[in-house]
């Protein structure tokens, strides 16, 4: 199972969850929880366009829904990706979204975001997916607003 190398895994799961599991080790719920192909494609993204924030609630911060969303989270869709273990927001702390957008959409072929299904667009947060991808092999575009 892959690990990510920028991320802990207190910024991709609620507070709740980690303060119940955390003594099975981070790795053990990494594995339950997430898809894999999402693990290695954030730290792509972090690696291509720095640091980036999903969860901050470990820093006293307010977010704690932006990885993975538990059946009692009253954020987002019923069937939202979050939920599967498939879906991270992340803000970005020195590119705008809109380049990183812009970026995997021109590289969506190649081998760095060919595991991107799905990317919301005209939001101030960087959300993407590890759905699969529309009849054409091409991520697909969202916009909820």
């Amino acid at each position: 199972m892959y690990v990510p190398k920028h991320f802990k895994l207190t910024e991709l799961v609620p507070k709740a969850i980690y303060q119940k599991y955390k003594i099975r080790g981070d790795a053990w719920l990494m594995r339950v929880l997430f898809d894999e192909r999402l693990l290695r494609v954030i730290d792509t993204i972090r690696e291509s366009f720095g640091p980036m924030v999903i969860n901050d609630w470990a820093w006293n911060g307010k977010n704690q829904w932006r990885g993975f969303r538990s059946p009692q989270c009253g954020v987002g869709a019923t069937l939202s990706q979050h939920r599967f273990g498939r879906a991270v927001d992340m803000i970005p702390r020195e590119v705008h979204p809109d380049i990183i957008r812009d970026d995997i959409l021109e590289d969506q072929m190649g081998c760095a975001y060919r595991d991107i299904g799905g990317l919301e667009m005209n939001i101030s947060w960087l959300h993407i997916d590890v759905r699969g991808r529309d009849q054409n092999g091409k991520i697909m575009l969202f916009n909820f607003t």
